[in-house]
C-alpha cells in the first residue's frame, strides 16, 4: 500500500510540474513586447525607387526579420488598424517623418516597440573587363539602409547602418513587382542588394538590444 501511494505523489508531483512548465511557457510567449513597422522612408532621387511597392515590400521584410528573430510579437490588427498602418507606411515613404520632426514618433497602434527605417544610398557600378580580345562587364549594386528602434517602456533607442551588395544572381538591376503588387526580392540585384543590408542592420540592432536588457548599456 505504502508503495503504491508513493507512486501515485510522485505521478502527482510529476503532472503538476508538468504543468507549471506548461504555463511558464506559455506566459514567455505570451509577454513578449509586441511590436510594429512603422514605415520606411525613400532619401532617394531615382525615379527606379519611387513605386509604393517597394516601401511596403522592405516594411513586409523588416517585419518577417523580426518574426524570425523569436523576440517579439505583432500587434494585434484588425481592418482599422491595418488601415492605418497603411497609412502610416505610405506618409514614410513619401515624407519621411517631417511631419513630426521635432516630436517623438508618433505610434498610434500601442506597440511596446516601434520601428523604422530609411533608404540612404543606391549604386550601379559596371567594370569593364577583357579577357583575351572579349570584353565584358562586371555589375555592382550596392544599397544602403539605416534602421531605428524605440523600445518606449526601457527607453531604449537604437539605431544602425549597413550595407547590401549584389553581383550576380539576377537578371535585372532594379526591382520587379508583380500584378499583385508583391515586391520579390530575390529576381533583382536591387532587391537582393536591398534584403541583404536590411538583414545586417536588424541583426546590428537586435544584438546591442540583448546586450542592453541583459544589463549592458548603450
Amino acid at each position: 500500500m505504502k508503495t503504491k501511494h508513493a507512486k501515485t505523489i510522485l505521478i502527482n508531483v510529476f503532472l503538476l510540474l508538468n504543468f507549471c512548465l506548461f504555463n511558464a511557457k506559455l506566459f514567455a510567449v505570451q509577454t513578449k513586447p509586441t511590436f510594429c513597422v512603422l514605415g520606411v522612408k525613400n532619401n532617394l532621387k531615382n525615379e527606379k525607387w519611387k513605386d509604393l511597392g517597394i516601401g511596403f515590400g522592405i516594411c513586409d521584410l523588416i517585419t518577417q526579420e523580426l518574426y524570425n528573430s523569436k523576440m517579439f510579437t505583432h500587434i494585434e490588427t484588425n481592418e482599422d488598424i491595418k488601415e492605418q498602418i497603411k497609412k502610416s507606411r505610405i506618409i514614410f515613404w513619401k515624407y519621411g517623418n517631417r511631419k513630426t520632426e521635432n516630436k517623438e514618433k508618433k505610434d498610434p497602434f500601442k506597440a511596446d516597440i516601434i520601428f523604422w527605417g530609411e533608404i540612404t544610398s543606391f549604386t550601379v557600378k559596371k567594370r569593364k573587363s577583357f579577357i583575351g580580345f572579349a570584353s565584358k562587364y562586371k555589375t555592382t549594386v550596392k544599397v544602403k539602409i539605416t534602421l531605428h528602434m524605440i523600445d518606449k517602456k526601457n527607453n531604449i533607442k537604437l539605431s544602425s547602418s549597413a550595407y547590401g551588395t549584389a553581383q550576380k544572381g539576377a537578371k535585372a538591376i532594379f526591382f520587379e513587382i508583380n500584378n499583385n503588387k508583391k515586391l520579390d526580392f530575390n529576381s533583382s540585384m536591387a532587391g537582393i542588394a536591398t534584403k541583404q543590408a536590411v538583414k545586417k542592420a536588424l541583426q546590428k540592432i537586435l544584438n546591442r538590444y540583448k546586450k542592453i536588457i541583459k544589463g549592458g548599456t548603450q
